[in-house]
Protein backbone atom coordinates (compact mmCIF):
# COMPACT_ATOMS: atom_id res chain seq x y z
CA UNK A 1 0.00 0.00 0.00
CA UNK A 2 1.15 3.33 -0.85
CA UNK A 3 2.58 5.49 2.09
CA UNK A 4 0.02 8.20 0.84
CA UNK A 5 -3.20 5.76 1.20
CA UNK A 6 -2.11 4.74 4.63
CA UNK A 7 -1.62 8.39 5.79
CA UNK A 8 -5.17 9.03 4.36
CA UNK A 9 -6.79 5.73 6.01
CA UNK A 10 -5.05 6.95 9.25
CA UNK A 11 -6.50 11.08 8.94
CA UNK A 12 -10.08 9.04 8.01
CA UNK A 13 -9.81 7.07 11.35
CA UNK A 14 -9.07 10.11 13.79
CA UNK A 15 -11.66 11.77 12.01
CA UNK A 16 -14.27 9.18 12.14
CA UNK A 17 -13.72 7.62 15.42
CA UNK A 18 -13.00 10.34 17.50
CA UNK A 19 -14.65 12.83 15.96
CA UNK A 20 -11.93 15.60 15.14
CA UNK A 21 -11.84 18.26 12.13
CA UNK A 22 -9.29 17.15 9.41
CA UNK A 23 -8.08 20.45 9.50
CA UNK A 24 -6.77 19.41 12.98
CA UNK A 25 -4.60 17.00 11.42
CA UNK A 26 -1.01 18.27 11.14
CA UNK A 27 2.10 17.10 11.42
CA UNK A 28 2.95 19.03 14.56
CA UNK A 29 -0.51 18.68 15.99
CA UNK A 30 -0.05 17.13 19.32
CA UNK A 31 -1.82 14.21 20.17
CA UNK A 32 -3.06 15.26 23.60
CA UNK A 33 -2.69 18.78 23.86
CA UNK A 34 -4.09 20.26 20.65
CA UNK A 35 -6.29 16.98 19.77
CA UNK A 36 -7.14 15.89 23.29
CA UNK A 37 -6.54 12.80 22.96
CA UNK A 38 -6.18 10.45 26.29
CA UNK A 39 -4.78 7.08 27.67
CA UNK A 40 -7.90 4.93 26.52
CA UNK A 41 -8.45 7.13 23.53
CA UNK A 42 -4.49 5.87 22.60
CA UNK A 43 -5.47 2.27 23.50
CA UNK A 44 -8.27 2.41 20.94
CA UNK A 45 -6.55 4.05 18.32
CA UNK A 46 -3.56 1.35 19.07
CA UNK A 47 -6.25 -1.41 18.47
CA UNK A 48 -8.27 0.57 15.45
CA UNK A 49 -4.67 1.02 13.48
CA UNK A 50 -3.45 -2.61 13.92
CA UNK A 51 -7.21 -3.82 12.81
CA UNK A 52 -7.26 -1.62 9.91
CA UNK A 53 -3.66 -2.53 8.35
CA UNK A 54 -3.36 -5.78 9.96
CA UNK A 55 -0.50 -5.24 11.52
CA UNK A 56 1.12 -5.34 15.44
CA UNK A 57 2.02 -2.30 16.81
CA UNK A 58 4.88 -1.69 19.80
CA UNK A 59 2.69 -0.09 22.40
CA UNK A 60 5.93 0.93 24.09
CA UNK A 61 7.08 2.75 20.92
CA UNK A 62 3.49 4.72 20.18
CA UNK A 63 3.09 5.74 23.48
CA UNK A 64 6.44 8.17 23.42
CA UNK A 65 4.76 9.22 19.66
CA UNK A 66 3.65 13.01 20.53
CA UNK A 67 2.32 14.72 17.63
CA UNK A 68 -0.18 13.51 14.15
CA UNK A 69 3.27 13.50 12.50
CA UNK A 70 5.40 11.33 14.52
CA UNK A 71 2.07 8.93 14.45
CA UNK A 72 1.87 8.41 10.58
CA UNK A 73 5.64 8.34 10.31
CA UNK A 74 5.46 5.26 12.67
CA UNK A 75 2.46 3.83 11.64
CA UNK A 76 3.77 3.78 7.45
CA UNK A 77 6.79 2.39 8.87
CA UNK A 78 5.31 0.36 10.29
CA UNK A 79 3.18 -1.08 7.13
CA UNK A 80 6.17 -0.51 4.74
CA UNK A 81 7.88 -2.90 6.97
CA UNK A 82 5.15 -5.44 6.99
CA UNK A 83 4.28 -5.38 2.90
CA UNK A 84 8.32 -5.89 2.22
CA UNK A 85 8.46 -9.29 4.82
CA UNK A 86 5.06 -10.30 3.21
CA UNK A 87 6.21 -10.17 -0.33
CA UNK A 88 9.21 -11.98 0.34
CA UNK A 89 7.35 -15.07 2.25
Amino acid sequence: METARVLERIDAILVSEFELDKDQLTDDAHLIDDLNLDSLDAMDLIALLEQEFSIGLDEKELVQLRTVGEMRQYVAGVCKVEMARASEA
